[in-house]
């Protein structure tokens, strides 16, 4: 019983540890999402700037016009043309749409397809992009933001009451063992330990 009761106080160690840290975790996320938003304003400043020094020394207005419309052009790779503000204007869109649209996040059959029609571009730039902005995948991009969603509802008392099925299903997963794995691999513990945790932390049984 003692050797029992010794690995349990190590076990529960080993799962606060874990959520304390992915807690700190979300934390600088959030620091990070800003300083991303905040640079993101920087570099349209930028262009904005770039756009009108081109407009002065411009001898021609068709010249200004074929500046403007290539500057609206669809975004492309860096092999056909795939420039780093038309690479940054579509990022800032792709996370305007991952944090502001929580019905498209939430739904199962969100796809990088759907997000591509949203933000007016194509599956092939919008990949791109995500993989060279953000340094993911598209299917690891979208999970990152739902585990972290799932973590803010499962800290939440507004969802005590629900079971881990139904929260991994409100934040888009399809079943719980995904979900579950997903959560895991994203914080190292399960979403049942995530919620004790949580609990815990508010004084809650």
């Amino acid at each position: 019983m003692l050797l029992f009761y010794i690995q349990k106080r190590r076990i529960t160690r080993s799962h606060r540890h874990l959520y304390e840290i992915d807690r700190a975790n979300t934390r600088e996320r959030g620091v990070m999402d800003e300083r991303h938003r905040d640079d993101m304003r920087r570099l349209e400043e930028r262009d904005a700037e770039i756009a009108r020094l081109k407009a002065l020394l411009s001898s021609s207005r068709e010249i200004c016009k074929e500046e403007l419309t290539c500057c609206e052009s669809p975004v492309k790779y860096k092999t056909s043309n795939h420039r780093e503000p038309h690479r940054n204007r579509l990022a800032e869109a792709i996370t305007a749409v991952m944090e502001n649209d929580c019905d498209e996040l939430c739904n199962p059959e969100f796809s990088l397809e759907r997000l591509a029609k949203i933000v007016g571009s194509n599956s092939k730039y919008v990949s791109q992009t995500i993989n060279e902005e953000f340094n993911r995948n598209f299917s690891t991009y979208i999970n990152d933001y739902r585990v972290k969603l799932a973590c803010e509802r499962l800290a939440n008392t507004e969802y005590d009451s629900y079971k881990i099925k139904f929260v991994g299903e409100s934040v888009g997963f399809k079943s719980q063992s995904t979900f579950t794995e997903v959560f895991r691999q994203h914080t190292g513990l399960s979403p049942a330990v995530y919620r004790r945790m949580a609990k815990e932390d508010r004084g809650g049984c």
